[in-house]
């Protein structure tokens, strides 16, 4: 059994380590970029919980640079700003390339944090 466990808990931390999505809290704004600050917390077996490092450089996709509302019936848009929360997806492999225009092969790795953008205001 102990065998088992230990798979378990190896496959665990993988699912764990495996990011697809996650909210975050906006810190800055300059232009189409973003520093954000993952919310949630992550924790090591038998560690301590811990927040995720901030995120710098976060590309914003044109829809989320705004945040819509609506007020005395009409619809208001406003720039995204500190303190406003939005939705991060992860991208399945490295996009620092991508961002400058290149079309390249990746390096090894997967949905990493740092390969996210935001995509939507809640």
């Amino acid at each position: 059994m102990g065998q088992l466990k230990f798979i378990e808990n190896i496959i665990e931390k993988e699912m764990l380590d495996l990011h697809t999505a996650f909210p975050a809290r906006v810190l800055s704004t300059s232009g189409n970029l973003a520093k954000i600050q993952p919310m949630g917390l992550t924790k090591e077996v038998g560690g301590t919980a811990k927040s995720y490092a901030p995120l710098a450089s976060v590309p914003v996709t044109k829809q989320a640079q705004y945040k819509v509302s609506v007020e005395d019936g009409e619809l208001k848009a406003s720039p995204l700003e500190p303190g406003d929360i939005v939705i991060c997806v992860c991208c399945d492999r490295d996009i620092t390339e991508a961002k400058c225009g290149r079309n390249v092969l990746p390096p090894a790795g997967h949905h990493n944090m740092s390969d996210c953008i935001i995509v939507g205001v809640l």
